[in-house]
C-alpha cells in the first residue's frame, strides 16, 4: 500500500459513535516543552475523508453501521493557521482505512 494504515472494526464498534482526534506528536516535546505549545499555535490537524465527488468531509467521530458509510479512507490533514507559515521539515502523513473484521 501507499503508507496507509488499516484499522480493523470489531463487533463492539458497530452502531456506536467512535470519536477520533488527529494530533501532532512531537518526540522532542518531552525534552523541549515549548515545542508542543508552538505547534498548537501555528497549525491544526483535522480528520477528513472524501465523498464520491471528491469533496472533503470533516470528522470528529465515525459511525460504523449497516450503511457502510464509515468504511472508507481517512486522512489526518494539517491546516496552517497562518497562510504564510513555512515548515521546512518533512511531515509524516497519516492515512488509514477502516475494514470490518469478520468475527
Amino acid at each position: 500500500m501507499d503508507g496507509t494504515h488499516v484499522i480493523n472494526v470489531h463487533n463492539d464498534m458497530i452502531n456506536r459513535n467512535i470519536y477520533y482526534k488527529c494530533e501532532i506528536v512531537i518526540e522532542e516535546a518531552a525534552k523541549y516543552s515549548f515545542l508542543s505549545d508552538y505547534y498548537d499555535r501555528v497549525m491544526d490537524v483535522v480528520l477528513v475523508s472524501r465523498d464520491g465527488y471528491g469533496n472533503k468531509i470533516f470528522h470528529n467521530k465515525i459511525m460504523f453501521d449497516n450503511t457502510f458509510d464509515g468504511y472508507k479512507k481517512y486522512k489526518c490533514e494539517i491546516r496552517y493557521k497562518n497562510k504564510d507559515f513555512k515548515y521546512d521539515h518533512p511531515i509524516e502523513k497519516l492515512f488509514f482505512i477502516t475494514i470490518l473484521l469478520n468475527a
